[in-house]
Order: structure tokens, then sequence, then C-alpha cells
């Protein structure tokens, strides 16, 4: 029994893997400007 079978769904929601997609290059963008604040 699969813990997360939303995983199965991806494919038939690209609004929520490219929600997922963003979310992540938003992160990137703020751990790579505190990396460089307390540099």
């Amino acid at each position: 029994m699969p813990e997360r079978p939303d995983r199965a769904d991806e494919p038939s929601h690209p609004a929520l893997a490219a929600g997922l997609l963003m979310l992540g290059v938003v992160v990137l963008l703020v751990v790579v400007a505190t990396l460089e604040a307390v540099s």
C-alpha cells in the first residue's frame, strides 16, 4: 500500500507539478540569498 498515492496522480495534474517546481525555485533563491548575506 503506497503511503503517497498522490505521486501516481502527478502526470494528470500539470498545475500541481508547475507549482511545486516554482516553489522549489523560490526556496533555492532564498537559500542562495541567505548564504550570500551570511558570507
